[in-house]
């Protein structure tokens, strides 16, 4: 153990002891009952970087110098289990790397073998569906293997690295080690332990205790294994909101690329020969590989130098990247983070979205080793941490909160007490009483109850929660059970009610018909309009060339803490260039009276002009330059294609006369009786909102109001307004008669809203008619009080203006 730090040589050495205290060794063959006693499992819990798998096979070669032990070393995935077996026969000679394949021979079998290999080889639920459960000539079936190497007097020992990796109590995993290994040394290794499943592991194996070893960080980076820190950067949105949209990816591939760059240059300043590799870690959207190696090329990195993995698991090709010091970048998926030594990295860009503390665990781990030929050194100040560029801010609070998890990490040797106890609640039958009072305070049912009938036995499923509709109200309510000619007889004995009608009244002076509005039908004049009206002016034209926008640039030293933590400042992230065109490309097409596909070429014609007039020449090079000059601008603003377009239709838009107000209307059942309604009554339909509203104007006594009328959307007889910024004409709640009023027929619309800042609710609040005026928008507080409420244009939402009264409905 020589070659071992001292952290490493104090927990091999508290390990051995643990794993062998008190247990003779096995001097003969014989009984192999005679050979299992009590087994003693281990966690060894240690930063990346630590050296774990260096400690777990001096554990595995200590315990063979003492007693006979055949071991098993279970890698995560199969793609490491060669990497497993080179450091296995390489590092350790007390140790015979075997091969489960091939080597079952019980001739050949002898204490110190250890076989390399994952729980997908050797744990199934068939174990018939395993070559290693198969035995022929010369190979026996493994649990054969197991049973005789036990009748040899051998022990038998398993290592689980990665010990978080497909370890799980229920599964078949857990069942192999129960019925088939019987392992009398178990050591589990890992660097993010979950306690919860560590103890459900011991209740499946049936192990009295486990003993723990836990390694602190300080005491690797004290040894030069790890570097001190990792600086976490992340960009967020400033205070004020974001000017333009900003590419997070982009933005962070280029501070990750300046990162390496810088430290590629220390360390030939430095002298040492060690080219630096950056991880990218992208996300599993279409495209992403190649659009991350596409921004590195933008940013300089040679294309030969560039490599990709997007395997799910780590493979020996991935191993060949890290040693093959012509790559500087590694575009990657998931197999990296998942647990993978490269020490040359220093740099990681993540576009992954995760606040799970166990990503930030492995994150962290891919960039903290320190590469072998730099142990021992006193590395220059920006050399001695790693950096980690995320793209979405949340991913850093991940990252910060995993490595206050491995900061917690005391250097300590205990045992897990089998401490926690499982309660398992039986349901069991009961009679229907008993089952109304059992199921009535709980909030866990079962949605598929059985429901006893009178009998006692299972009746009917009942779905609990289930809602009332056509299909199942009449068998909710037992009509479904019932015969068919009983249903059909009593469907025929419904009472028909008779039509109440109410007709238009006379007594009140009111138009015949109303004046509606409808958009113009000339497309091309609205088009010229709206290409004429934008305004295309410096401020426009300045969009044309940003690069940049401003971010929050939040800098956290993960493995520090206190005040100096987390620092911030301003910096100029990249423009999403391509979201700003999609996001100008989507406003064109937003409003249904406006072809976008006609106007796109007409706004690149006056983007033409303007950008001459200015010696702007990149944007008219072609009208496909200019239509993306267009979408750029307009990405950037929608509010100047907005403004353009709902003004053109106001000077555009046609007023006709609608159907004539239907001479009655007509009832099932007998309608609320109404002073100025101009039937008579309150129609059907009215929120409670609109029917408080209508009783205000009932309970007028200055004679103002004269008569109203419920303005039901897409009636023939309606009103509707032209109201850029709604997707369909604008149909008012109420239409109003108000004497003294200077409108045409002397109305005015009255609209009710409660939810007032929506997208169409402030284009409502915008509208006015031509000739009956502005809309008259209210709403009402929880005190029942009416207010006016009016688009402020400066600060582009819906405000409160003044409390409603009916003398208002004058001059509104």
């Amino acid at each position: 153990m020589s070659d071992l730090k001292i952290f490493q040589r104090k927990a091999v050495a508290e390990a051995v002891a643990l794993l062998s205290e008190g247990r003779p060794p096995v001097l003969a063959a014989g009984d192999p009952s005679a050979v299992v006693d009590h087994p003693r499992a281990l966690l060894l819990e240690a930063p990346t970087g630590a050296g774990k798998t260096r400690m777990a096979g001096t554990i595995a070669s200590r315990l063979c110098e003492i007693d006979k032990v055949v071991w098993f070393w279970f890698a995560p995935f199969a793609g490491v289990v060669g990497q497993a077996s080179d450091v296995l026969r390489e590092r350790f000679a007390g140790l015979r790397v075997r091969d489960i394949k091939s080597d079952r021979s019980l001739e050949e079998l002898r204490p110190g073998d250890i076989y390399p290999v994952t729980w997908q080889a050797v744990a199934v639920r068939e174990e018939s569906t395993r070559l290693v459960n198969r035995p022929d000539e010369s190979r026996l079936a493994l649990p054969e293997l197991i049973r005789q190497a036990r009748v040899q007097g051998n022990r038998v020992g398993m290592v689980v690295d990665e010990s978080h990796h497909g370890l799980q109590a229920g599964g078949v995993a857990a069942d192999f080690v129960r019925t088939t290994l019987c392992p009398d040394h178990i050591v589990l290794v890992t660097a993010t332990p979950d306690d919860a499943d560590v103890e459900a592991f011991r209740r499946a194996c049936g192990l009295p205790r486990i003993s723990r070893i836990s390694i602190s960080r300080q005491d690797v980076v004290d040894e030069g294994l790890i570097k001190p820190n990792v600086r976490v950067v992340a960009f967020a949105p400033p205070a004020g909101g974001l000017a333009a949209p900003v590419d997070f990816a982009r933005t962070a591939i280029r501070f990750g690329v300046d990162a390496h760059r810088a430290i590629a240059l220390a360390l030939g300043e430095a002298g040492y020969s060690v080219t630096p590799l950056m991880l990218v870690q992208v996300d599993s959207s279409p495209g992403s590989v190649e659009l991350a190696r596409a921004t590195l090329q933008e940013f300089g990195i040679d294309p030969a130098s560039i490599a990709v993995h997007t395997a799910a698991e780590p493979d020996p090709d991935l191993l060949a990247i890290a040693s093959d010091e012509n790559v500087q970048v590694l575009i990657f998926k998931m197999a990296v983070a998942l647990g993978f030594d490269a020490p040359r990295a220093w740099t990681l860009v993540s576009m992954r979205r995760s606040r799970n503390i166990d990503f930030g665990v492995q994150v962290l781990g891919r960039v903290l080793r320190v590469d072998s030929r730099l142990f021992g050194l006193d590395l220059p100040t920006g050399l001695d941490r790693a950096y980690a560029f995320v793209a979405d801010p949340d991913v850093q609070d991940g990252i910060i909160s995993a490595a206050d998890r491995i900061n917690a990490l005391t250097t300590d040797v205990r045992r897990v007490a089998p401490d926690a106890q499982l309660t398992l609640i039986q349901l069991v039958n009961s009679s229907a009483t008993d089952l109304a009072t059992s199921l009535a305070p709980s909030v866990h049912q079962d949605p598929l109850a059985k429901v006893p009938d009178e009998a006692g036995s299972t009746g009917q499923t009942i779905v609990v929660g289930m809602s009332v509709d056509e299909g199942n109200a009449a068998d909710l309510f037992g009509i479904g059970r019932l015969p068919k000619a009983v249903r059909d007889s009593s469907a025929g004995s419904a009472t028909v009610p008779q039509a109440i009608r109410y007709p238009l009244r006379q007594d009140i002076h009111l138009p015949n018909a109303l004046l509606t509005e409808r958009f113009p039908r000339a497309e091309e004049a609205i088009m010229a309009c709206v290409a004429d009206t934008i305004d295309f002016g410096p401020a426009a034209l300045q969009m044309l060339s940003r690069s940049g926008v401003s971010v929050v640039r939040r800098t956290a030293e993960a493995f520090t803490n206190g005040p100096d933590r987390l620092s911030r400042d301003e910096v100029l992230a990249d423009l999403a260039v391509r979201n700003l065109v999609v996001g100008g490309q989507t406003a064109l097409f937003e409003n249904d009276h406006v072809n976008g596909r006609s106007l796109l070429p007409a706004l690149a014609r006056r983007l033409t002009v303007e950008c001459r007039r200015a010696g702007i020449a990149e944007w008219i090079s072609s009208p496909a330059r200019a239509e993306e000059g267009v979408c750029r601008i307009v990405g950037s603003d929608p509010m100047l294609l907005r403004r353009a377009v709902r003004e053109c239709l106001a000077r555009n838009v046609e007023v006709v006369t609608a159907a004539a107000l239907p001479s009655e209307i007509v009832s099932s059942s007998p309608l609320p009786r109404s002073r100025l309604n101009v039937y008579g009554v309150v129609p059907k339909g009215l929120n409670n909102w609109e029917r408080a509203f209508v009783a205000v104007l009932d309970d007028d006594v200055s004679d103002t109001v004269t008569w109203w009328h419920r303005n039901e959307p897409r009636k023939p007889e309606a009103v509707s307004i032209c109201a850029p910024g709604t997707r369909y004409n604008y149909y008012p709640d109420f239409v109003v008669g108000v004497r003294g009023r200077r409108s045409e027929h002397s109305v005015i619309l009255v609209e009710t809203k409660h939810q007032t800042n929506s997208e169409d609710s402030m284009a409502k609040a915008r509208a006015e008619h031509s000739q009956y005026g502005r809309v008259m928008m209210l709403t009402r507080t929880d005190a029942g009080q009416w207010w006016i409420v009016q688009y402020d244009h400066d600060r582009e939402q819906v405000v409160r203006s003044h409390p409603f009264s009916i003398d208002r409905m004058i001059n509104y």
